[in-house]
Protein backbone atom coordinates (compact mmCIF):
# COMPACT_ATOMS: atom_id res chain seq x y z
CA UNK A 1 0.00 0.00 0.00
CA UNK A 2 1.16 3.17 -1.14
CA UNK A 3 -0.39 5.32 2.24
CA UNK A 4 -0.08 4.77 5.69
CA UNK A 5 -2.67 3.68 7.37
CA UNK A 6 -4.15 3.00 10.84
CA UNK A 7 -5.07 -0.78 12.21
CA UNK A 8 -8.58 0.77 12.10
CA UNK A 9 -8.55 2.05 8.89
CA UNK A 10 -6.68 -1.62 7.43
CA UNK A 11 -9.18 -3.33 9.64
CA UNK A 12 -12.36 -1.22 8.01
CA UNK A 13 -11.31 -1.51 4.20
CA UNK A 14 -10.26 -5.45 4.63
CA UNK A 15 -13.98 -5.74 6.43
CA UNK A 16 -14.89 -3.60 3.10
CA UNK A 17 -13.45 -6.16 0.41
CA UNK A 18 -15.02 -9.06 1.92
CA UNK A 19 -18.17 -7.28 2.01
CA UNK A 20 -17.16 -6.94 -1.85
CA UNK A 21 -16.06 -10.47 -2.27
CA UNK A 22 -19.13 -11.89 -0.68
CA UNK A 23 -21.17 -9.91 -3.11
CA UNK A 24 -19.61 -10.75 -6.19
CA UNK A 25 -19.95 -14.75 -5.23
CA UNK A 26 -23.07 -14.65 -4.71
CA UNK A 27 -24.36 -12.45 -8.18
CA UNK A 28 -21.65 -14.96 -9.93
CA UNK A 29 -24.60 -17.59 -10.87
CA UNK A 30 -25.94 -14.89 -13.22
CA UNK A 31 -22.54 -13.83 -15.06
CA UNK A 32 -22.53 -14.82 -18.80
CA UNK A 33 -19.02 -15.99 -19.84
CA UNK A 34 -17.99 -12.35 -20.94
CA UNK A 35 -18.95 -11.38 -16.82
CA UNK A 36 -17.47 -14.00 -15.36
CA UNK A 37 -13.58 -13.58 -16.93
CA UNK A 38 -14.44 -9.59 -15.18
CA UNK A 39 -15.24 -10.98 -12.12
CA UNK A 40 -13.23 -13.47 -11.57
CA UNK A 41 -10.17 -10.88 -12.14
CA UNK A 42 -12.62 -8.86 -9.89
CA UNK A 43 -12.13 -11.35 -6.99
CA UNK A 44 -8.59 -12.26 -7.61
CA UNK A 45 -7.76 -8.24 -7.23
CA UNK A 46 -9.67 -7.79 -3.90
CA UNK A 47 -8.45 -10.82 -2.78
CA UNK A 48 -4.73 -9.98 -3.35
CA UNK A 49 -5.68 -6.77 -1.81
CA UNK A 50 -6.80 -8.62 1.43
CA UNK A 51 -3.85 -10.58 1.92
CA UNK A 52 -1.85 -7.42 1.43
CA UNK A 53 -3.70 -5.84 4.26
CA UNK A 54 -3.29 -9.17 6.15
CA UNK A 55 0.33 -8.66 5.99
CA UNK A 56 0.16 -4.73 7.08
CA UNK A 57 -1.73 -5.90 10.05
CA UNK A 58 0.68 -8.97 10.88
CA UNK A 59 3.70 -6.32 10.81
CA UNK A 60 2.02 -4.15 12.88
CA UNK A 61 1.37 -6.47 15.98
CA UNK A 62 5.21 -7.35 15.57
CA UNK A 63 7.22 -5.67 18.42
CA UNK A 64 9.44 -2.81 17.49
CA UNK A 65 13.01 -3.12 18.33
CA UNK A 66 15.22 -0.34 19.09
CA UNK A 67 18.79 -0.22 18.71
CA UNK A 68 21.42 0.70 20.41
CA UNK A 69 25.20 1.89 20.33
CA UNK A 70 25.68 -0.14 23.59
Amino acid sequence: MSTFLTTDQLRQLRATHMNSLNRLREASADWDAKTALRGEATIADLMQQVQDIDAELKMAKQPVKVWSAA
